[in-house]
């Protein structure tokens, strides 16, 4: 998952859980483009920002939460469509980043991600022990450079698969969207992780010809894990 933001993004998630999230859709390349595309744009007013989201979400502004961020220029912007939840992050009026998350069932698959933003650069994909199942987690990380985006995954087994490490293919599902300026790898690991991010660089691999060329990375803790089963 993705550390600093993204975790502080999923308790602002919890705390709507009340919201109405209203029918489920997909999410198509086109929706995509259009956040991608006004990432940098500078808006000249909070109301100008949220009549945006109005116009291009179509929801209103009461259901458009707003959490500013103590002692800094930021505010975040949270709401929920279609079955997914939505945080935009405004930065001295300047658009920073957007965030998609799936509600529940849903998300997006590997292989449509690629087909809006082309093949990512690298890719991160790891079995990690985890103490509410038995059977791990296989998380799935790719950056999109060019394009300023990181898509993420995660798995989880109750038992451990009879495949080790388990298989990524083109319909694993990703959990989560981070859209920011398009940037180096690292550029983008730090903008997402912080202090992590050189950390996080360790596990990633250049983005392979085939799906079958994935390699999984299985962490000490996992390894010490299935010995012991």
């Amino acid at each position: 998952m993705l550390a600093r933001r993204w975790g502080w993004l999923l308790s602002l998630f919890l705390m709507l859980v009340a919201c109405t999230t209203g029918s489920k859709s997909s999410l198509t390349c086109d929706d995509l483009a259009q956040f991608q595309t006004q990432i940098s744009r500078e808006f000249t007013s909070q109301e100008e920002f949220i009549q945006w989201i109005i116009e291009i979400q179509a929801v209103s502004a009461e259901e458009i939460d707003i959490f500013d961020l103590p002692s800094t220029p930021t505010a975040s912007y949270v709401w929920s469509k279609g079955g997914y939840r939505y945080s935009a992050e405004l930065e001295n009026h300047f658009l920073n980043e957007i965030s998609i998350s799936r509600d529940g069932s849903g998300g997006f698959q590997a292989h449509t991600l690629i087909s809006c933003f082309g093949p990512p650069q690298v890719y991160r994909a790891i079995y990690d022990i985890d103490l509410h199942v038995s059977g791990g987690s296989l998380t799935f990380e790719m950056i999109f450079t060019e394009a300023g985006v990181i898509a993420d995954g995660t798995r989880f087994y109750r038992n451990v698969p009879r495949v080790i490490p388990p298989i990524i293919d083109e319909d694993f599902t990703m959990d989560h969207l981070l859209i920011m300026h398009p940037g180096s790898a690292v550029e983008i690991l730090r903008k997402a992780y912080g202090s992590r991010a050189q950390q996080t660089f360790q596990w990633m691999h250049p983005w392979p010809k085939n799906w079958a060329d994935i390699k999984v990375d299985i962490t000490p803790a996992m390894k010490q894990y299935m010995q012991r089963q």
